[in-house]
């Protein structure tokens, strides 16, 4: 490899790392491979101040990163739980109140309706509050969480609206359930977004200087 493409790669390595002074390193990499030292050695000593970089960044940022995640993780399922539990109990309910009177299409019509009134919506604002409370955990690589949180919201929701658009039977019902969830997947991923970008707006606000009202 040419030592101008060299020079160029090891930019490129070193500028994923925040703070660290690429083109002094560079400069003693390159003058003592220049001297004698081999190929193999330049590399071992890019990747291990990259890694030696990362693993500062860990240390100082790890118990952060992993507490969002942690938080992400368990907020979706524990929505999820919460969601399942007050469906079934609407559901008991509307059959203790409505009882034989209620037919097939009566129920899923009460269902479509609850779940564009009362769990989509629900849903879209507790993930909301996580994106921002994630973010605010972790607020150094906050886009990197929420990302990951976006992550957990797909991999709990799309298994499922996959199955739906797999095991429909040719009339279109199964179909409906599946666009209709993938529907409500998509908002729930903007909600986990704008709770993200309510934060961004918050912080930009608190770190704009106060400006001196005149006397």
């Amino acid at each position: 490899m040419k030592p101008r493409d060299r020079g160029l790669l090891t930019r490129v390595l070193l500028s994923q790392i925040a703070g660290y002074r690429a083109e002094s390193l560079i400069g003693d990499l390159t003058e003592q491979y220049v001297q004698g030292r081999g190929a193999l050695w330049y590399w071992r000593q890019v990747m291990l101040a990259i890694l030696t970089s990362y693993l500062r960044l860990l240390r100082i940022h790890g118990l952060s990163f992993f507490g969002a995640i942690a938080v992400g993780a368990a907020g979706v399922q524990t929505c999820l739980a919460l969601v399942q539990w007050m469906s079934e109990a609407m559901w008991r309910w509307e059959l203790a109140m409505f009882g034989p009177a209620l037919t097939a299409a009566d129920l899923r019509a009460l269902e479509h309706i609850l779940f564009w009134v009362a769990w989509t919506p629900f849903t879209a604002v507790i993930y909301s509050i996580l994106g921002r409370l994630i973010a605010a955990i972790h607020p150094a690589h906050s886009r990197w969480v929420v990302c990951l949180f976006t992550a957990f919201i797909l991999q709990s929701r799309l298994p499922w609206t996959i199955r739906l658009f797999l095991i429909d039977e040719g009339d279109g019902l199964y179909v409906s359930y599946a666009v209709q969830d993938l529907t409500a997947t998509l908002i729930c991923v903007v909600g986990a977004w704008l709770g993200f970008l309510f934060h961004l707006r918050t912080q930009r606000h608190i770190e704009l200087p106060e400006r001196e009202l005149p006397e």
